[in-house]
């Protein structure tokens, strides 16, 4: 797996996006720790309060080198990362399998919220750090199939792109038996395209609106399934 950037193109097997709304924290009296290192501790919670289970978090820290620190919350939605050098951290968070998408994609920030940052100093934890997920994001399906055999094909290129801010976009290389490919989508309007090697680029078209590719725009926590037939390159019909 290839660590998303933003903007660009990135590697990635599964399901794609956090979107944090209203995410704050609050700092501590700093306390001793027998671990070495900072401490950052918290909880993350659902947009009615309630806490997120097996969610991941991540700390990430500026100009940094090497993976991201990170944990899953527990039954009460509670985190505890350990053995952080001293300085500021961003936290992320995310559980794309329930539909909250990775935050440290611009692709679904509508500008509602902010990721938390935190000062960690030796030795010493920053505790009471709230991150509150907002609503689910819709979840798009893509059945990619050869249109002449309408056989599946089990890798595809796909991309997201708002329509706003067109810079803001994902594009996601995804691998599945069966030819079906789920990602996350943002609550603006976006576009899609699938592209395939040997094949021509498909893109997300309303019947009658003409050649170019249309807007596609999806409620939170709502689901939309598309066939994407490809032709292959020089034989379309």
């Amino acid at each position: 797996m290839t660590r998303p950037i933003l903007g660009i193109t990135v590697t990635l097997v599964v399901m794609t996006s956090v979107f944090f709304h209203g995410a704050s924290f609050s700092q501590s009296m700093p306390q001793k720790t027998a671990s070495s290192g900072g401490v950052i501790s918290g909880r993350v919670l659902d947009a009615e309060g309630k806490p997120i289970i097996d969610a991941t978090v991540t700390a990430e820290m500026a100009n940094a080198i090497g993976g991201l620190p990170n944990t899953r919350t527990n039954k009460d939605g509670e985190f505890i990362i350990r053995g952080l050098r001293p300085g500021q951290y961003t936290l992320h968070a995310r559980k794309e399998e329930d539909g909250y998408p990775r935050t440290e994609f611009n692709l679904y920030d509508a500008g509602t919220g902010a990721d938390p940052q935190v000062e960690v100093l030796e030795d010493q934890t920053t505790q009471n750090v709230i991150l509150q997920l907002g609503l689910k994001s819709g979840i798009l399906t893509l059945r990619v199939v050869d249109a002449n055999s309408n056989q599946p094909l089990h890798h595809a290129d796909i991309t997201i792109r708002r329509v706003d801010l067109p810079d803001r976009h994902l594009s996601t290389g995804l691998s599945v038996e069966e030819g079906e490919f789920t990602v996350l989508v943002p609550s603006l309007p976006f576009t899609v395209k699938v592209s395939v090697t040997g094949y021509e680029d498909w893109y997300y078209k309303i019947a009658g609106k003409g050649n170019k590719a249309s807007a596609l725009l999806m409620a939170l926590n709502s689901t939309k399934k598309l066939l994407v037939a490809l032709h292959p390159v020089g034989r379309s019909n």
